[in-house]
Formats: structure tokens, sequence, C-alpha cells
């Protein structure tokens, strides 16, 4: 296009800080490129203050809210309850760990005393001459036949 006609600049300084420019150079027909250049000349402000809109997050309106319809306050509580799900993770993890420790100790103790009791009933064996495993001569193995 050429030049610009005197129904576009005013259409331009109409429509200046109440729509994007995007929507400007979309109606009149020129790149948004132009329409900067153009609103830049005429000392017109493209720039665009939207009102309130409405989040469907928190049910309230905002100043802005994103493509899925969240304001930014939303977006942070979502950031912070993602966050609180991970520590929670964590923190079960990490009991995990400790139950497993403290399981590890206990049957290390309860294994030593088991070994403890063994220990006795081999030593009463012996002194008794019942132990299945040595020869009743309290513990000295017979000489060889031989």
């Amino acid at each position: 296009m050429e030049g610009w006609t005197t129904a576009e600049e005013d259409a331009l300084a109409a429509l200046a800080g109440t729509v994007p420019p995007a929507e400007i150079a979309g109606v009149l027909g020129r790149s948004v490129g132009a329409v900067r250049v153009k609103a830049s000349r005429m000392g017109v402000s493209l720039r665009y203050r939207q009102g309130p809109v409405w989040c469907d997050g928190c049910a309230t309106w905002r100043t802005e809210v994103d493509a899925d319809g969240l304001c930014p306050v939303c977006r942070m509580r979502e950031r912070v309850a993602a966050h609180r799900e991970r520590y929670a993770e964590a923190v079960a993890k990490a009991d995990m760990e400790a139950v497993k420790e403290r399981e590890r100790e206990e049957l290390a103790r309860e294994t030593r005393a088991a070994n403890r009791w063994k220990k006795r009933v081999q030593r009463a064996r012996e002194q008794t001459g019942s132990n299945p495993r040595k020869p009743p001569t309290g513990g000295k193995r017979p000489p060889a036949a031989g």
C-alpha cells in the first residue's frame, strides 16, 4: 500500500491503546510494523492496556490470564503445590530409608542375640555330652584308629 488516508489515520488514532497493535494492523490491512511507524509519527501510543479479565482458577477478576485462563497467582499456586508434592515424596523416601536402616539395625541385633543363644546351647551340650556334633569326650576327639 502507499500512503495513509485520513480515514486510516483516524481509525488508528481511535483504536490505539484500546486493542492490540496486531488487531489494528488486521483492521487497516497493514503490517504491524507499518502501524507502529505511523503511530509513532503521529505521536499516538499503541500501548495496549487490557481491562480486567476473569481467572477461572481463583474466580477473580485479574489484569491478565494465560491461554489456560489462569492468572499469575494461580500459576504460582500450582507451582507451590507441585513443590509441596515433591517435598512430601522426598520426605516419604527419606522416612523409608530411616525405616530400612532401623530394620537393618534390629535384624543385626536379633542375629547377634540368636547367635549368643546358639553358642550357649552348644556349650551346654558339650558340657553334658549331648552335643550331636562332637564326641562325648569333653570336646576332645579320640585318637584315630589305625
